[in-house]
């Protein structure tokens, strides 16, 4: 569904559901940040990073069994639903690429018991990136956060069994639940408004070409494979840490390496012709079907799958940090990350919240 220059009369709001890997980060920082005017306006955008919390108190809310899960939910969507409906704004946004997996069904109970007719129009907005960079992006994102210690072919196979990356069925599930309101559009950089994820996400999203936006300094850049190998190695030290902490701590590194650019790009990571090849095959038919029944039959995600084919390494790359770094090297980095180990170990410090205040504190510095 294209909006182009239709001007909607009264509120609206726009729910963005991801997916991962799509640059809802980008997306998130720039309304945080205020970065957007949009009709001479600046959207509510109620919160100072994102909505992923969301998914976790709709599953509690609508899901859950216990009291106590129960009214920490509802107070969190009904704090939620009430900076939404006392916006003086004719727009505001929702972004959370954790909402990927959420039931549609869930998220219009809540918009039903929370929002109320405050909105004349409400929209659901995703991206969805080509199989083989999803993977590829995916596997540097897992690894990052320390949720991975496996070989890319491995983590490739684990996905095709799970089937997470088989996209048409889910996302006609959510077209069946929002109808035309539901916008699917592909992260792929030539076929976005403007070859621009933020032109295209308001234009196809809000459903207008009037709107400003202001450079900004954005964080969740990729990695190159000798930094994704370095988080690696520092994440198999901490491996026993909690999950939101290992997941912090490797978002907080990733933010401090891009402070330290280096010099060159660097080695980015790459599929090997074999695995690409054994991608495009598995994911064919799901390529076709989106394509179909989102894009007209133009055929984006089917070419993504053959060009990632094309451009793939004649021979596997290595994801062993020791393949990467000398022993000297990794005697280094062992023992950074033992120390990190027993820093994070330590009873007393939440260092999830304090790895997360930092991230926010930077993203909003002037």
């Amino acid at each position: 569904m294209i909006f182009g220059k239709r001007k909607t009369p009264g509120r609206v709001l726009l729910i963005h559901i991801g997916d991962h890997k799509t640059g809802s980060t980008s997306i998130q920082n720039a309304f945080a940040k205020s970065c957007i005017q949009i009709d001479g306006e600046v959207p509510c955008y109620p919160n100072r990073l994102n909505h992923n919390f969301l998914p976790a108190a709709l599953k509690d809310r609508y899901e859950g069994k216990g009291l106590k899960n129960d009214a920490r939910s509802r107070a969190i969507l009904t704090k939620l639903g009430q900076s939404l409906k006392s916006a003086s704004t004719k727009y505001s946004l929702i972004s959370g690429e954790m909402l990927e997996r959420t039931p549609p069904a869930l998220l219009k109970r809540f918009i039903d018991d929370y929002l109320g007719s405050a909105f004349d129009d409400v929209r659901v907005i995703a991206y969805v990136r080509p199989h083989a960079e999803r993977l590829l992006s995916g596997y540097a994102e897992v690894t990052k956060i320390g949720g991975n210690q496996t070989s890319l072919q491995k983590f490739c196979d684990n996905m095709a069994k799970s089937e997470r990356l088989i996209y048409a069925k889910r996302f006609q599930a959510w077209r069946d639940a929002f109808g035309d309101h539901f916008v699917l559009r592909p992260m792929i950089r030539s076929a976005l408004t403007n070859g621009s994820l933020l032109d295209d996400f308001i234009t196809h999203g809000f459903g207008t070409e009037d709107f400003v936006i202001t450079p900004f300094d954005n964080d969740n850049q990729s990695l190159n494979l000798h930094d994704l190998m370095l988080l690696k190695a520092l994440q198999s030290r901490i491996s026993e840490q909690p999950k939101t902490t290992r997941h912090t701590f490797g978002r907080e590194v990733a933010r401090h390496l891009e402070l330290h650019p280096s010099e060159t790009t660097g080695e980015k990571l790459q599929m090997h012709l074999d695995l690409a090849q054994s991608v495009a095959k598995h994911y064919a038919e799901d390529a076709r079907d989106v394509d179909t029944a989102f894009f007209g039959g133009a055929p984006l995600l089917s070419n993504a799958l053959q060009a990632a084919a094309e451009k793939a390494s004649p021979t596997a790359i290595s994801t062993e940090p020791a393949d990467h770094f000398s022993d000297k090297e990794l005697r280094h980095i062992h023992a950074l990350g033992d120390l990190f180990n027993a820093m994070l170990g330590a009873t007393d410090t939440d260092w999830s919240k304090i790895f997360r205040t930092a991230r926010i504190d930077a993203l909003h510095k002037d």
